[in-house]
């Protein structure tokens, strides 16, 4: 199988594109389903976060989808035209397209180097394709060795510790603006993952209030009721914007939560304080024109890369000795994957080669069978007999030759583990 990898991230595209090209749960269900229309012989995984969206493709050696037919196909699933994204895409195949799945999954090539949020990512990627069914043997195969790999990378290479989520740094962000939490109000819009790990970052500074709001109320209160917060009606969403000094958005939304003209009142209405907002979600949460408001501070996940690139600084040993086991890892698979190349076409001549001697001596066997039962019984003797001799005429010589070149344990020890042969019996 041939494997493609087609996509983008903070690196290659800017958030306005990405956020064309994301995908949540329920349009990737219908994007693989798609797929899986259109290229029934083929394999997909959808991997789509704030930072990336990547398609990965295995399909058959001169088989499509090829580059092309998957960039129409996310243009359409996107609705966005070729030429609006097709610069921001890289494309990598085989050992290349792999190396970079480990890189990305061990969180390598993540915004914050080391975090760990990636590796669920990845799993809940295979997991949808699986259930989908555009994920079989190969990509089994292969997103688990990568996820075993990034587990390795965390516990042995220690990259992820300290501040490595997006939301840690979007804190360490905030702090730069105020600096102090203990007397300001915070606002968290959404209850989802990034929302609760940016909050127990959060909590370690105290802050004087802080407030959930999300679309499902119920959601809200069982995320504010296990870190002492308050929920907010999301119907009142300016007001509690309006009451803030800090906002942390990141919410499935495709589309803003508040227009620039249903923003525009807020600053007046809470007499010009500062008030930062950190809006990390793809698609974004805020209308970027907002930013121009009096004393409003707005930034995305992109404007993130400063803090980021400090944290990548620290970790340039870790990112090496990470790199080295992502290639071990990768050749080993690799290896394996060639060798099972190898061994299918191997059995399968094996299995035609006994098969023919069987026909050649029942060719020889047959006309010969006269009825007479003594005389057959005799002649079934003789074929079993010469089957025998001429399966084994061509391994016995090779096993006399390997025995005057030095090779002879290692090729009779291989016979053994093949066909089950215990040297009580030898």
């Amino acid at each position: 199988m041939r494997v493609l990898l087609l996509g983008c991230n903070h690196r290659t595209a800017t958030v306005s594109v990405r956020e064309r090209l994301a995908f949540g749960p329920r349009e990737r269900s219908s994007a693989l389903e798609a797929f899986k229309q259109s290229w029934p012989g083929a394999e997909a995984v959808l991997l789509s976060t704030c930072n990336r969206s990547e398609l990965y493709v295995a399909r058959p050696l001169h088989k499509t989808p090829r580059v092309g037919d998957l960039i129409e196909f996310l243009g359409k699933f996107s609705q966005t035209p070729a030429h609006e994204f097709v610069s921001s895409l890289y494309h990598y195949e085989d050992s290349d397209a792999l190396r970079h799945l480990f890189r990305v999954v061990s969180s390598l090539d993540s915004l914050v180097v080391g975090e760990s949020q990636i590796i669920k990512q990845a799993k809940d990627a295979l997991d949808a394709a699986t259930q989908v069914g555009t994920a079989g043997k190969t990509f089994q195969s292969i997103f688990q060795m990568a996820l075993s790999c990034a587990k390795q990378v965390h516990a042995q290479t220690g990259i992820g510790a300290g501040k490595v989520s997006v939301g840690s740094v979007a804190v360490d962000y905030a702090l730069k603006i105020f600096s102090r939490l203990d007397d300001k109000t915070v606002l968290m819009i959404g209850a989802g993952e990034m929302g609760q790990l940016t909050l127990q970052y959060l909590l370690q500074f105290k802050p004087a209030r802080t407030v959930i709001v999300n679309r499902t109320r119920s959601r809200a209160e069982e995320v504010a009721e296990s870190i002492g917060a308050e929920v907010g009606d999301f119907e009142r969403l300016a007001d509690h914007i309006a009451a803030a000094d800090v906002v942390i958005s990141c919410t499935g939304s495709p589309e803003p939560l508040l227009s620039a003209r249903d923003f525009e009142p807020i600053p007046a209405n809470r007499r010009y304080k500062p008030l930062l907002i950190i809006d990390i979600a793809v698609p974004r949460d805020f209308d970027p024109a907002i930013a121009g408001a009096r004393n409003v501070y707005l930034c995305n996940v992109d404007d993130l890369h400063e803090a980021v690139e400090q944290t990548i600084e620290s970790r340039r040993q870790q990112i090496r000795t990470s790199e080295a086991m992502i290639d071990q890892a990768v050749n080993q698979l690799l290896y394996k994957q060639s060798q099972q190349r190898d061994l299918g076409p191997t059995i399968h001549a094996l299995e035609q080669k006994i098969r023919d001697l069987g026909h050649q001596e029942l060719a020889w066997l047959l006309p010969k069978l006269t009825g007479d039962k003594e005389r057959d019984a005799d002649l079934i003797k003789q074929f079993h007999h010469r089957l025998l001799s001429k399966i084994m005429h061509h391994p016995s010589k090779s096993l006399t030759q390997q025995a005057s070149n030095g090779q002879l344990g290692l090729y009779a020890q291989v016979l053994r583990e093949i066909f089950d042969l215990h040297d009580e019996a030898l």
